[in-house]
């Protein structure tokens, strides 16, 4: 019988290719689609290939008229570089994991992957 599958990587850690209009930094929020984002690890150049991380907690910027609970869950808001507890129109990001005064500028997040934003808001 064939092999259905078979076992590539742990996966906290992927490589993605950038199109010929997209850059990042090391340490900027990449978004993955509708449903998860991920750290750049390295410098990605336009049409290049770099590392992004899945996995673990992050120090984000965030909207710093909204508080945070330990909990909530957050979205990246990719026009604003930021990220929000409003998930409208959002890529789910993590949960919350410190509470942030309403003046704070960034937040403390565990990403999770694969959930989109409907599935967190019920």
């Amino acid at each position: 019988m064939a092999r259905e599958a078979d076992f590539l990587q742990e996966g906290n850690v992927i490589e993605i290719t950038t199109d010929s209009s997209t850059e990042y930094s090391a340490g900027d929020v990449v978004v993955l689609g509708a449903n998860a984002v991920g750290i750049a690890l390295v410098d990605i150049a336009k049409s290049g290939t770099g590392a992004v991380k899945l996995d673990g907690v992050y120090e984000i910027a965030a909207e710093n008229d909204a508080a945070f609970s330990v909990g909530d869950h957050l979205f990246w808001d990719d026009s604003n570089s930021e990220l929000t507890a409003t998930a409208t129109d959002m890529v789910a990001a993590g949960i919350c994991v410190e509470a942030k005064a309403e003046a704070g500028t960034s937040a403390k997040v565990l990403l999770t992957q694969g959930v989109g934003a409907a599935a967190l808001t019920t």
